[in-house]
């Protein structure tokens, strides 16, 4: 099979071949009976949203806002919860406190009959600032086991992976024009929620051109896969270990295969993904 090589840079090489270098990624083994629904930020259509709801059943969608990464909690959770009522949740209620309730009883009891979790966006490092070592984080991994639904968009997007991006960069040649190279160890990569192990997930991935900042992570952790996702789509990622792409735009997932072996330029595999697309882990 003929291979395709791109040299995007003295150090990284983009392979699209199928036959290419074996892999040195980890396997992503799903564990829990529920759904992850991963957007990449923007706007999202009743369309989408309602895919997501109808992963439970009917007269049966109990959601729950957390919407503690965005500047504006209040207002953030309301809107979502005026529109997840309008698309046939039979409830939603929105987790409004300050950092140091966040594991209180009455937000703890807010979970209790809940089987739909969603996160807005906003900062990322303010969610997991909030909600790392939080009991409440550990009911919602429960309630994703049990068979529930987890989403969030953007900021609520990239803390589902172990790893999460951040916007710092080591050493920027030009502060005003962050992630101008790929290069590893120059991007801060910190804990996320860890529903999934061994993948980073990036969003807003096509519009703000976040392609720089994937590669450099995926270097500096050559075990992980990446999923850029773009604008107005989503994934759903599924028990059997596989994911859906929904929304009208892309997700890109770059596959390492040589990053583990110093002796050889790194490579990849590029998949490109659209609507009713599918993808094993």
């Amino acid at each position: 099979m003929r291979k395709i090589i791109l040299l995007l840079s003295t150090v990284i090489l983009l392979s699209f071949s199928t036959n290419a270098t074996a892999q040195s990624y980890l396997p992503e083994k799903v564990d829990a009976k529920g759904h992850l629904f991963i957007v990449g930020g923007g706007a999202q259509s009743e369309q989408m949203v309602q895919r997501m709801l109808d992963l439970q059943p009917a007269a049966q969608k109990h959601v729950v806002v957390i919407p503690f990464a965005n500047k504006d909690p209040q207002k953030a959770g309301e809107t979502v919860r005026k529109r997840m009522m309008k698309l046939g949740a039979a409830s939603c209620s929105v987790i409004l406190c300050e950092e140091n309730e966040v594991d209180s009883p009455r937000n703890l009891k807010m979970l209790k009959e809940a089987n739909v979790i969603w996160f807005p966006g906003g900062s990322q490092a303010k969610l997991m600032r909030w909600m790392g070592k939080s009991e409440l984080l550990k009911r919602v991994k429960e309630i994703y086991k049990e068979g529930g639904v987890v989403g969030g968009t953007s900021a609520g997007a990239s803390i589902m992976g172990r790893l999460m991006p951040t916007g710092t960069e080591f050493n920027a040649p030009n502060p005003k024009n962050k992630f101008s190279r790929i290069e590893k160890g120059t991007v801060k990569t910190v804990e996320g929620f860890g529903f999934l192990e061994n993948i980073i997930i990036d969003q807003h991935f096509l519009a703000r051109k976040r392609a720089n900042r994937l590669f450099s992570q995926l270097l500096s952790n050559p075990t992980q896969r990446g999923i850029g996702i773009d604008e107005s789509t989503a994934i759903i990622v599924f028990p059997n270990s596989s994911l859906e792409v929904v929304g009208k735009s892309k997700i890109l997932i770059y596959e390492p295969l040589n990053l583990l072996n110093s002796s050889e330029a790194p490579a990849f595999n590029i998949r490109i993904l659209s609507e009713g697309d599918r993808y094993q882990f």
